[in-house]
């Protein structure tokens, strides 16, 4: 009699990762490529990359709003999704439209910055925007960044910049270009490891200085009509994916997109007051769940995925472990800040706001009733920034882009 094949000794699937071909898009397919590579519970697929050109790194010579906006970035990699060619796609998160079609959804991974940076060419006497000469050129194609400038420094002009991460520094430390200084997320440059030899500012949240919705997060695309998509919550962050859900979540209700000069960030706050460093508590919790995840996929069956996920659910909330992590912390709210405005800064909002949150909420990020706080609060936040004069500054702006 032919002996069966043990659960988890079944032939190995290949699970294409679709990504954009630039040097930044590479790393962080390749940090998800190795990371799936670590969990047990992909044991049975093997991961491999399939770079593609993204129309949005070809049509470098306009601003986005004008050529069709964030989905640029993403379609190839969608279109590769569908005819799964790929199982899954890496993307920047703040690249990603902010309604996905029916069938998509995403995870969110690895957001250790969220800041942007003031970058200034090589040799440059300067060393923060507000002591540049009035005129200087800074470079950005963002409008959020645009209107940001507008309003903190008045004093400076913009200039168009777009391209990959090392296309811009080229054009910075190029005369010719005509570029003061430029504006990049901290993220990229921290992965590319070119922070050491750049002179730059950090532009942060709690200055005012609001980065973009989910900047700085890792996502991966996932087909619901693909069999690796059941896999899908191994690969997530529940830390991140709770206060990006907060930052995009505004973002959608206010028609967020491209060219909309919008600002939200989300961060955790202890009983004084200060900020606490997410991306410390997110790999604790992490590390736990890797240390379940290897306990539950020793002895289950890969394939039976509901099982899998349920066992992995309930050995993790129920670790001790994960309940003294949590009780150790010192968490008293989620900390909202937004920022929007017109791009000459004729009207501007500036708001900050602040939901109480349970630290022991971090054992089980996706409860019910967590999800309707959040809910609650993103329409608060929604309703006041409606009240503050939103549709105020969208008039202003849909007059300012109409004449550019």
């Amino acid at each position: 009699m032919r002996e069966q094949p043990k659960p988890n000794s079944m032939k190995k699937q290949n699970l294409v990762i679709a990504t954009r071909q630039s040097a930044l898009a590479l790393w962080q397919a390749h940090m998800i490529q190795d990371l799936i590579k670590s969990l047990p519970a992909f044991a049975n697929f093997t991961p491999e990359l399939l770079p593609m050109v993204s129309t949005g790194d070809i049509k470098l010579d306009t601003v986005l709003a004008k050529v069709g906006g964030k989905g640029l970035f993403t379609y190839e990699l969608e279109q590769a999704l569908k005819a799964q060619q790929a199982q899954i796609a890496v993307h920047s998160l703040k690249d990603v439209p902010m309604i996905p079609e029916e069938q998509f959804f995403y995870t969110y991974n690895a957001r250790h910055y969220h800041e942007d940076l003031a970058v200034f060419p090589q040799g440059s006497p300067y060393q923060r925007l507000a002591d540049l000469p009035a005129g200087s050129v800074v470079g950005t194609a963002s409008v959020r960044r645009k209107a940001l400038l507008a309003h903190f420094y008045p004093h400076l002009q913009t200039k168009l910049l777009r391209g990959n991460v090392n296309t811009r520094l080229a054009k910075l430390n190029d005369p010719e270009q005509g570029y003061d200084a430029i504006i990049l997320a901290r993220a990229g440059l921290a992965r590319l490891e070119f922070l050491e030899q750049l002179q730059v500012e950090i532009l942060s949240p709690q200055n005012g200085w609001v980065s973009a919705p989910g900047q700085g997060i890792v996502a991966v695309q996932w087909d619901k009509n693909q069999k690796v998509a059941a896999y899908s919550e191994f690969l997530n962050d529940p830390v991140n994916q709770l206060l990006t859900d907060i930052e995009r979540g505004v973002a959608r209700h206010l028609g967020g997109s491209c060219s909309l000069p919008l600002g939200v960030y989300a961060g955790f706050v202890n009983s004084q007051g200060q900020e606490v460093a997410t991306n410390i508590i997110s790999s604790q919790r992490n590390a736990f769940a890797l240390e379940v995840q290897k306990q539950v996929c020793s002895s289950a069956d890969l394939e039976q995925t509901e099982q899998l996920l349920q066992a992995y659910q309930q050995q993790l909330k129920s670790l001790p472990a994960l309940q003294e992590f949590a009780q150790s912390l010192d968490l008293a709210q989620i900390q909202v800040q937004v920022f929007v405005g017109d791009l000459q800064a004729q009207k501007t909002i500036s708001r900050s706001y602040s939901l109480p949150f349970g630290k022991h909420s971090i054992v089980d990020l996706q409860t019910p009733e967590l999800q309707a706080q959040v809910d609650s609060f993103v329409a608060t936040i929604v309703q006041d920034l409606q009240d503050q004069g939103f549709k105020e500054i969208k008039t202003l702006l849909d007059q300012q882009l109409a004449e550019q």
